[in-house]
């Protein structure tokens, strides 16, 4: 007996999901740039293992994540925010304050 290779259900579960929350964003008339992002950071959450549906999962995984500044991890919190949504999950919105950083002023000589 022979097994033929079928598509993991954990993939064919976040593709599920994914294209759920795609269609829940366009419902909501976002723009094509602001779902495309959305969708490549809960697309990096789910390629970490991380359950969606799990708040508790998500804030951590934000949180502890090096490469992300403050702002990127902002992001991450709206796109999941969008999510919770989606799926009416309740959760308390964590804050990352934007790293100010002064403007570039050229010198007379420059």
């Amino acid at each position: 007996m022979q097994v033929q290779p079928t598509a993991t259900p954990s993939s064919q579960q976040i593709n599920g999901q994914l294209v759920q929350f795609l269609n829940y964003c366009r419902k909501e008339a976002l723009s094509e740039e602001t779902v495309n992002t959305k969708y490549k950071i809960l697309r990096i959450m789910l390629r970490n293992n991380i359950n969606l549906d799990d708040p508790e999962q998500v804030k951590p995984f934000i949180a502890t994540n090096e490469k992300w500044s403050n702002g990127h991890k902002s992001q991450a919190v709206y796109a999941y925010n969008t999510y919770a949504k989606m799926k009416s999950i309740q959760w308390t919105i964590p804050n990352y304050p934007k790293n100010e950083t002064l403007p570039f002023v050229p010198t007379e000589k420059e």
